[in-house]
């Protein structure tokens, strides 16, 4: 009963013939269980191993973290603001705006 049990795993892992990772474990390993453990593992592994490289991606690129910011160049930086010097006095306050702003230059 055990052995139809690991050969039920073997399979729902879909792990076939056609497979590298199921034909590398069959080579290596004549037990089903340790066949089903081999292939687990090696694509644990593999998907550890993704993961990480996906991780260091988003370290590196932080817009793709976030929805709809893919395309944004200047995610992260300062903006710039349009005010350039604020007067007060008892009675009013006045605005001096730039002339320009200066576009977010990418690297």
């Amino acid at each position: 009963m055990l052995k139809y049990v690991f050969v039920f795993l073997l399979i729902s892992t879909s792990a076939n013939a056609k497979n590298f990772i199921a034909k590398k474990c069959m080579a290596e390993h004549d037990n089903y269980s340790d066949i089903a453990f081999c292939i687990d593992s090696t694509r644990n592994e593999n998907i550890r191993i993704r993961n990480a490289k996906q991780w260091e991606f988003l370290k590196e690129n932080t817009r793709y973290r976030f929805p709809g910011q893919s395309l944004n160049k200047c995610f992260g930086r300062p903006k710039e603001s349009v005010v350039h010097r604020v007067e007060t006095t008892n009675n009013k306050t006045v605005l001096y705006y730039k002339n320009s702003i200066k576009p977010c230059i990418v690297n």
